[in-house]
């Protein structure tokens, strides 16, 4: 039977922060209101851990709006495509407005990309993101580095 892994998600000092950003969407002509959307937001490979929590909100957003953005976790593997080595998604999903989404990656990579795309009828976005901290390893693992001597820190 497989051990659980013992995380501690209501503890903050196993969370940090990596981005904490507000975007606004350009103008294109104020005296028409007419704006382009706020442009993919993209996190080069700063993200360390494979759990992450999201936040989004928007001040301006209506009663009824629920969606906030889709995001794109990525990793790199460089398998050549003609010319390039395009980034592999991991996981793709739906981010809700003023509600922390925890994301659980495949451990298969040392660090991950993030890129969140928003909509286009939000005009203001506010995105935080925080990489877990804390203890992500399961309790055989530990007790296995135990027996070698690597005891966990």
């Amino acid at each position: 039977m497989p051990m659980a892994i013992e995380y501690q998600f209501n503890n903050r000092q196993n969370w940090f922060s990596v981005h904490d950003q507000t975007y606004n969407a350009p103008e294109v002509n104020p005296a028409l209101e007419r704006f382009n959307s706020i442009p993919p937001i993209k996190l080069g490979y700063t993200i360390d851990s494979p759990i992450i929590a999201i936040y989004c909100a928007n001040s301006e957003a209506q009663d009824n709006w629920r969606y906030g953005a889709r995001y794109l976790a990525k990793m790199l593997t460089t398998l050549l495509v003609g010319q390039t080595e395009p980034d592999t998604v991991l996981k793709v999903g739906k981010l809700y407005l003023n509600q922390v989404e925890i994301i659980q990656l495949p451990p298969v990579s040392s660090s991950y990309a993030l890129e969140v795309q928003v909509p286009f009828w939000h005009r203001e976005f506010q995105l935080k993101i925080w990489e877990y901290t804390g203890n992500n390893q399961n309790t055989v693992h530990r007790k296995l580095d135990d027996l070698i001597g690597n005891p966990m820190t």
